[in-house]
């Protein structure tokens, strides 16, 4: 496995005057540290009951009607996994980046999450700061792929789509 062009079979020791083989030691506890992550992740996705096939909670919804969306990965570095989102007492784990069926209103609650971000307002002509602006953006960005189930539960998407082709929005 390669860690930024070094191969764990072949170290080659920076300038700092670490031997091959200390590198070896860390680029190997790095690795041990990465499993270790993987493993509190998942243990920590049993306890909330996120099930393995990416769908929300279903258990107490309003409806059987459901749509398939995406919540964007979060572009800070301790951003959460997962989005918690409650509705009328009931609560959703929904996995960032990954396609999920939800009832609609769990989208409502998406749409109204939104945070306030402070814009500076540019004199184009003389290239200055002359203010700022208040702008409302989406706490949790998301896509909608469509509606997923009908009104009885019927699919009216494959479960198999739970991944965004890229190549087709591109």
């Amino acid at each position: 496995m390669a860690k930024r062009g070094l191969e764990l079979g072949a170290p080659e020791a920076p300038e700092s005057g670490t031997s091959p083989e200390q590198l070896a030691v860390m680029l190997k506890r790095i690795q041990q540290l990465e499993d270790d992550k993987q493993a509190l992740i998942a243990e920590r996705d049993a306890k909330l009951h996120v099930p393995a096939d990416g769908s929300a909670n279903e258990s107490r919804a309003s409806t059987r009607v459901r749509y398939r969306i995406i919540i964007e990965e979060g572009r800070e570095k301790n951003a959460l996994t997962h989005v918690f989102v409650g509705v009328n007492g009931r609560g959703y784990s929904i996995k960032r980046g990954a396609a999920v069926d939800v009832p609609p209103e769990v989208i409502e609650n998406l749409k109204d999450a939104v945070e306030v971000t402070q814009v500076s307002i540019v004199d184009e002509e003389r290239g200055v700061v002359v203010g700022s602006q208040e702008r409302r953006v989406r706490r949790f960005p998301y896509t909608v792929l469509g509606k997923s189930r009908d009104e009885r539960g019927g699919k009216l998407m494959e479960d198999d789509a739970l991944t965004l082709d890229t190549e087709r929005i591109m």
